[in-house]
């Protein structure tokens, strides 16, 4: 299996990680989006990051 696959292999875990965008976008609270949308694009460049190294090595 495929570092791609393990990330992705629990999908509550991707959906418990997009919960806090939506929150704040139901919510109307455009700065608190704005946040966590930065979060999760920087927390997903990180993984892009250890998957294409892994890839890289292996």
């Amino acid at each position: 299996m495929s570092a791609h696959e393990r990330e992705y292999e629990n999908p509550r875990k991707v959906v418990s990680e997009h919960e806090p965008l939506m929150e704040a976008v139901r919510a109307g609270d455009a700065r608190r989006a704005q946040r966590e949308a930065s979060h999760h694009i920087e927390t997903n460049a990180e993984r892009v990051q250890r998957i294409l190294a892994a890839h890289n090595d292996g």
